[in-house]
């Protein structure tokens, strides 16, 4: 903030020095906003609520900038699981159904009020936290289906969340949603790594049988009982919904490679297949692939493939 909020600042006062800061911003959550600020407006809403006859419906009604700041950045540096719970919890407050239709209608009159459109995610169904998620800059959860399949399926030898970033951007963009891809475009340095690397230990967490407090463990535990379930697996899989083989540099032993995916047998009568990668340059390798069984389909592991350099790759799987 170019202004330090304190706590001796009123409501209305710390309102119009967001009002400031939000022009010509991209989203809310783009304003220089910290854990400290949060914690500050925070307490200044709750004050107000217990100190005076004001509830939560007269908060946004009289201070809509304020209880939509303070809800895009619990998003932002609090929320795990229970959106609602955490905002009743925060705010010493009780919540229904009602109340709950009764905010999101304020947040986003709000968002439109100061020129910021959410309609990437107006499909989205949950209505009153789906735009609050995207001016957090968070991909909404149901962008997560895409992630879970490229990391449980596609992932090489090695894990690079930038790796990962920089092929669903290049090679998936049209196969995965558009908030998903608009976050992993803005945010590709910092705040999208971090977003894989939480996804991949929520995953890690899953696969182990550990418990944990990421939002992203009932989620990605949901996504994955429907791919036992053969329900949304299946269906995902008969799209060949996985990337073309792609060069890569590890900067270990291995050096240039090519990164072969997984790839779903058409038949299942086959029990081994054969890729062969070609070069102008000289390059001839041959990698013999054992054909695996699981979930209702026939499929080839990923490999990563060291290689020559070479202007043009013919590649063939037979």
């Amino acid at each position: 903030m170019q202004k330090k909020i304190t706590g001796d600042m009123s409501l209305r006062a710390i309102e119009n020095m967001i009002v400031e800061e939000l022009q010509d911003k991209d989203l809310w959550g783009d304003i220089p906003f910290s854990v400290d600020d949060y914690e500050t407006i925070r307490k200044r809403i709750k004050d107000i609520i217990e100190n005076s006859s004001y509830e939560i419906g007269n908060i946004c009604k009289n201070y809509p900038v304020a209880i939509t700041t303070f809800l895009v950045f619990m998003m932002r540096y609090k929320y795990d699981v229970n959106f609602w719970g955490l905002m009743a919890e925060e705010l010493n407050i009780g919540l229904n159904s009602v109340l709950e239709t009764e905010i999101g209608k304020c947040i986003r009159r709000t968002f439109k009020k100061y020129g910021f459109d959410y309609s990437d995610i107006k499909d989205e169904r949950r209505v009153n936290m789906a735009p609050i998620f995207f001016e957090a800059g968070i991909p909404p959860e149901s962008s997560l289906e895409n992630l879970f399949y490229v990391l449980s399926y596609d992932i090489h030898s090695f894990f690079d969340p930038r790796l990962i970033i920089e092929d669903l951007i290049d090679m998936r963009s049209c196969k995965i949603r558009k908030p998903l891809l608009d976050f992993l475009q803005r945010y590709r340095n910092d705040r999208a790594v971090e977003f894989i690397l939480e996804v991949h230990d929520a995953m890690l967490a899953v696969e182990q049988g550990r418990y944990g407090e990421s939002r992203y463990i009932g989620i990605y535990s949901d996504w994955k009982n429907r791919e036992r379930s053969n329900a949304r697996g299946n269906a995902d899989k008969k799209q060949e919904f996985q990337t073309k083989p792609y060069l890569a540099f590890e900067n270990g032993k291995k050096g240039l490679c090519m990164v072969l995916p997984r790839v779903i047998m058409k038949s299942e009568w086959i029990d081994d297949v054969e890729w062969r990668i070609k070069g102008n340059n000289g390059v001839n390798v041959t990698m013999n692939m054992s054909v695996y069984g699981d979930e209702g389909c026939r499929y080839i592991q990923p490999i990563e493939v060291p290689i020559g350099a070479s202007n043009i790759y013919q590649i063939s799987l037979l």
